[in-house]
């Protein structure tokens, strides 16, 4: 079900994304890093990933000498996943994945999940599609600078940010969470259609049942959602109060 941007798969779709994985693992941003991974002994024993060369390729049609443990160009794996469409991927990441998680007895039965939206502070680069600017003080919060006087307003930076929207997975310890949904998009975006979104593409995909309490801070206070959640999904939802000096 992944969106693949190919029409041919002479690679399979596990091998691609596990090579990614073991990437992002070993928080490496550099494909360049690839063949040095998948030679690392210590890396392979710690995940059990562990592959030999192929000779030719998974298409038999490459003819250059390939080192050993290299079984895919890190070029291949970097412009496949560039070409895949953001859109499509986060929609197969909130629904296809959030259903095999399910099926995989991941979400425990208590039934708590969290909506949590947080601003995602970017280095001024015009190759952020759809990045916004916003107002944030020193510790890269936003700042409603409208409520201020101007020369207060002047104070804030604006900086280049996306909005990031997650529906987590936790337990009643707080000793488990298993991310099951996110939406990603401007700085400027208000978080509660994202989550509404969320919990409306997981419960189509996963089904009723699964979300008996959500719990959100005060972005996500809105009456109708809050109601169109009860009613129709039979979620009770959870916000907290704003503290207040004393």
């Amino acid at each position: 079900t992944y969106p693949s941007p190919r029409m041919r798969k002479n690679i399979p779709l596990w091998i691609l994304i596990g090579l990614m994985f073991q990437l992002k693992l070993n928080l490496k941003n550099s494909f360049y890093r690839l063949p040095g991974i998948l030679k690392s002994g210590p890396i392979l024993t710690r995940t059990s990933f562990n592959i030999g060369k192929v000779e030719g390729g998974f298409n038999k049609r490459n003819k250059y000498k390939r080192d050993l443990g290299n079984i895919v160009n890190q070029d291949t794996l970097r412009k496949y996943f560039k070409d895949t469409n953001a859109s499509e991927l986060t929609s197969w990441n909130n629904t296809c994945v959030a259903k095999f998680f399910s099926s995989k007895q991941v979400i425990l039965k208590e039934g708590i999940f969290l909506l949590d939206g947080s601003i995602i502070p970017l280095p001024d680069n015009s190759n952020y599609e759809e990045a916004e600017y916003l107002p944030l003080d020193k510790h890269k919060n936003y700042v409603n600078v409208d409520r201020l006087p101007e020369n207060e307003a002047k104070k804030f930076k604006y900086t280049l940010c996306y909005k990031m929207v997650n529906l987590l997975h936790i337990s009643a310890k707080k000793d488990y969470f298993v991310f099951l949904g996110t939406k990603v998009a401007g700085g400027n975006s208000h978080d509660k259609p994202l989550g509404k979104k969320l919990v409306d593409d997981f419960v189509v995909s996963v089904g009723k049942g699964k979300i008996k309490k959500l719990i959100a801070d005060r972005a996500f206070l809105d009456g109708d959602m809050i109601s169109t959640f009860k009613v129709k999904y039979g979620i009770d939802t959870l916000i907290a109060e704003k503290l207040k000096n004393t």
